[in-house]
This record gives C-alpha cells, sequence and structure tokens, in this order.
C-alpha cells in the first residue's frame, strides 16, 4: 500500500494514535480562526476532545487520516479520506493546513495529489466528492487544479459573520482522474499564477482592498510574472504595483517578507495610498523609536487593507512567534 510520500522535507503519512497530542498542541492550541472559517468549526477546543476524536479517527473503519509533518517533525496539516462506502465505491475528502505561512507554498496542492492517488490508484474508488464553502475561492481554485468539477451549489447554507454563504458541491471520478492525473502536477509558476487569480477575483470582488502574491526572492523572479500580471490584472479591472521593500508588521511572520519582492493588487487609489502611508510611518517610527507605540496600530491597519476581521487580526498577531525587532 504506497501511504507514503514526501517532497522538499515534507512528508504526507497515514495518522497514528501517538500523533494525537502533537497534532492538538501545534495545531488546535489555539486554532488558526481562518481554519475555523473555511471549515464551518468553531474556534476552540479542548486538548481532550481533539485527543480522543482523533483516536477514534485512526480506529474507524471507513476513513484514512494523513497528516502533513513539516521538516522538523511537527504535523501541520491532514489530508483525509472519510465516509468511505465500499459498494459505492465513493468517498468524502477534506484537506486543512493549520498554519498561515505553510499556505501559498504547493503544500496543499501536493496533498491533494498525492491522496487522490490513494483513493483512485490504492483504494480503487470510484468517486471523490467534497463541500467547499463560496467564501473559500483559494480552496476552490486548487480543487479545480486537481481536477474535481463543481456539481452543484446549496445556496446561502452557511453563514459567514453577518452574511450567508453557499456550499459548494465538487466531485472527482476515476476516469477523469486517469485522464488528467499526468496534468497535474502543477509547476510553480501555474500555482503562482493560479494564487495570484485567486487574489485579484478577491480584489475585484471587494472582498480584499489589496491582495499580497506569495514573496519572490528575487526581483528577476517576480518580474518574468508580469506578463501574466497585465493580462489578469486587465481581465479583473484592477491595478498592480510592484513593491521592492514590502511593509512587515506583527501580521506575519517576519521570514515572509524580508528581504522579498512582491507584487500588490489593488482597486482604488487610495488604498495602495493607504499601503504607502502605512510603510512611511512605520519608517519614521523606527527612525525616533517611537516603533512600540504604534506597531499593534500599523498591524490592524495593515490587515483591514487585507481584509481581515478584528478578531483574525488579533489571532494572527498572537499566534505569530516572529516577530520584528522595534528599533533599526
Amino acid at each position: 500500500m504506497n501511504d507514503f510520500f514526501e517532497k522538499d522535507g515534507y512528508i504526507l503519512r497515514l495518522a497514528k494514535k501517538e500523533d494525537a497530542l502533537d497534532y492538538y498542541q501545534n495545531n488546535f492550541n489555539p486554532l488558526d480562526i481562518e481554519v475555523a472559517r473555511f471549515t464551518g468549526s468553531k474556534t476552540s477546543y479542548t486538548q481532550e476532545e481533539v485527543v480522543s476524536f482523533f483516536k477514534q479517527c485512526i480506529d474507524a473503519k471507513d476513513r484514512y487520516d494523513f497528516v502533513i509533518v513539516e521538516p522538523k517533525g511537527h504535523i501541520i496539516g491532514e489530508s483525509v479520506l472519510n465516509e468511505i462506502d465500499q459498494d459505492l465505491k465513493c468517498a468524502n475528502y477534506r484537506v486543512a493546513l493549520f498554519h498561515n505561512n505553510s499556505r501559498n507554498r504547493g503544500i496543499g496542492s501536493w496533498a491533494i495529489k498525492n491522496t487522490l492517488a490513494f483513493a483512485f490508484d490504492t483504494l480503487k474508488l470510484h468517486r471523490v466528492e467534497l463541500e467547499v464553502f463560496s467564501f473559500n475561492p483559494r480552496a476552490i481554485h486548487s480543487y479545480k487544479k486537481a481536477g474535481f468539477k463543481q456539481e452543484g451549489i446549496l445556496k446561502d447554507s452557511i453563514k459567514d459573520g453577518d452574511n450567508y454563504g453557499d456550499t459548494i458541491l465538487m466531485a472527482i471520478l476515476e476516469d477523469d482522474w486517469k485522464n488528467q492525473k499526468q496534468e497535474i502536477v502543477i509547476d510553480e509558476y501555474s500555482y503562482r499564477c493560479g494564487v495570484m487569480d485567486c487574489f485579484c477575483e478577491m480584489v475585484k470582488a471587494g472582498v480584499k482592498k489589496i491582495a499580497l502574491a506569495h514573496p519572490f526572492k528575487t526581483k528577476q523572479d517576480r518580474d518574468s510574472y508580469l506578463e501574466f500580471v497585465e493580462k489578469i490584472t486587465n481581465q479583473y479591472h484592477i491595478r498592480y504595483f510592484l513593491d521592492d521593500d514590502p511593509l512587515i508588521t506583527d501580521l506575519f511572520a517576519m521570514s515572509m517578507n524580508l528581504n522579498t519582492y512582491n507584487i500588490i493588487f489593488y482597486r482604488n487609489d487610495e488604498d495602495i495610498k493607504k499601503y504607502q502611508e502605512l510603510k512611511e510611518e512605520k519608517r519614521q517610527a523606527l527612525k525616533n523609536n517611537k516603533y512600540e507605540q504604534v506597531r499593534n496600530s500599523l498591524a490592524y491597519q495593515f490587515g483591514y487593507l487585507l481584509g481581515y476581521s478584528d478578531k483574525t487580526i488579533a489571532e494572527y498577531i498572537k499566534q505569530n512567534n516572529e516577530k520584528e525587532k522595534a528599533t533599526l
């Protein structure tokens, strides 16, 4: 049974009962607010709840729970086939990356691809299905890239804050898998383009005032995407800004943006102007040794531009263990 996959130090393997405590401590203590939002679950769980449920899943006969393990050995995500019906040869699917700094790196797409390979090539299933919320366009894009097709919509079936959202039903059949499995190995260029497409759609829809591409290590690498960026921003009738000195706040780990180059997507001039004002405010605060007085405000204002709620911003700041020093 091929149930172990490895790439760039990351491992996808079947879960074991002894994983339960690490699974809880590294992912539910606390739970990322975006994970709760996109899965429709509550925002906090006790250790007993998580560990008990995790062990029950291992014993269940109608599911296979894979864990995603990062290079240092900690569990950072899961990829699960559950509700397996041996007569119909079908299963439900879900995937989750529990930490913001693990996303936009191709890890989720890699986990989806290999779990589908296990489902169709090892278990010989005929159908794998899932549900995803309409306010999670990044996940929808990833599922489509993996070969899932939309089959239906449950209108206004979920609440997202004060607004209603739809539940989108998707599935992939074994023939679809066989026909396209050679094509779903997504190269880095295609993956980055897909992520930028997703964020541009969110900016156009007003979900985000600005959106950031995943950071690039070199200006040359970033600029190699400009032809696509021109095309996609014209398609969505929005604009872009080349940022050679990205704003670093307590919202995200410092290493994510330090010494990187980025592309910022925006629709209104006042929004990119606000972003530049935040950068200048930070420069002046550092220069005058007053960064501690404004760092929390800067993180919140940056979060608002990115479309995050107060609660989400607070959770991201709390979970960030790699904050910038307050002096130059």
